[in-house]
């Protein structure tokens, strides 16, 4: 006799306590985020990404600093009515930046002259008439051994 596999129940399903939690916190963010929206203009509450209530303290997410400065001139309104059931204290404004997969190891490093070519830029600042280039210039040469010797 062949017993038939059993189905597995999908995850919403199951009656998990911690999961019934997070989706409560979920929905009052999103009811905090539409309360904030409806306290701003309407192009202005399109920037805003995220809110949550944390001691006291509104936290509103956006994705731009341009946004964010123009949120600030909002604060005092949004502290006195944001809150339905929470006494707000604070309101700050967070910029989320999209990470764009560059990193800083992964920029190329710049292109140092040869050795050769700094040799000459430090002989021929001998004969510059301006002593402010010619600083410069000595300075340039030294800063590019200095890069040149690095690995």
């Amino acid at each position: 006799m062949s017993k038939q596999p059993q189905s597995f129940k999908p995850a919403t399903l199951i009656n998990n306590q911690i999961l019934a939690y997070l989706h409560a916190q979920v929905a009052d963010h999103e009811r905090l985020k539409l309360r904030v929206c409806s306290l701003l203009p309407d192009t202005l509450g399109k920037q805003i990404l995220h809110c949550a209530i944390r001691n006291k303290k509104l936290l509103i997410f956006t994705n731009s600093s341009l946004w964010a400065s123009q949120l600030r001139f909002y604060r005092t309104n949004l502290m006195a009515n944001a809150g339905d059931n929470h006494a707000i204290e604070d309101v700050q404004i967070k910029v989320l930046v999209k990470q764009t997969g560059v990193s800083v190891s992964a920029l190329p490093k710049p292109a140092v002259p040869s050795l050769e070519t700094l040799a000459v830029i430090q002989q021929q600042s001998v004969y510059v008439s301006d002593n402010e280039l010619q600083q410069a210039l000595q300075r340039l040469s030294t800063t590019l051994k200095k890069l040149s010797a690095e690995p």
